[in-house]
């Protein structure tokens, strides 16, 4: 259920972030919001109790992906150009597959020596975190 309500957040919270960019919320402040809204989303759903709060800070989460998924292109074409927008962006999805691989094995070690929470908390604090490092 959660994996599905995930999918429907993803694609309503899409349309939702090209209405914030054509406002004129673009790139970097995109890309802020999103690592934002994600990272407060994982932290926390370590600390929700019922399906209810699971539920709205997954949608937190995946609306912080959403704007993360656009602010990225936006972000991209106007530091390259929209001339290599399709090599760039090519890179960028190939970071994104390799960091979910990379992801889940840090995630695996946090499980093992840690708690199952660890990944949760590892990940909210790096995305906001990396708001810091964005151009």
């Amino acid at each position: 259920i959660v994996l599905g309500l995930s999918i429907f957040f993803l694609s309503f919270c899409g349309l939702l972030t090209k209405r914030f960019s054509e406002m004129g919320i673009r790139g970097k402040r995109l890309y802020s919001i999103g690592l934002f809204l994600s990272g407060i989303g994982s932290i926390l759903m370590v600390f929700s109790k019922g399906f209810g709060p699971v539920l709205f800070f997954r949608f937190l989460h995946v609306a912080g992906d959403a704007f993360i998924f656009v602010g990225s292109r936006e972000l991209a074409s106007s530091i390259f150009g929209e001339e290599r927008i399709g090599r760039i962006w090519g890179g960028i999805r190939s970071g994104v597959a390799l960091s979910a691989f990379i992801g889940a094995i840090i995630s695996g070690v946090l499980i093992q020596f840690v708690n199952s929470s660890a990944p949760f908390i590892v990940s909210g604090i790096s995305s906001i975190f990396a708001i810091t490092f964005l151009p």
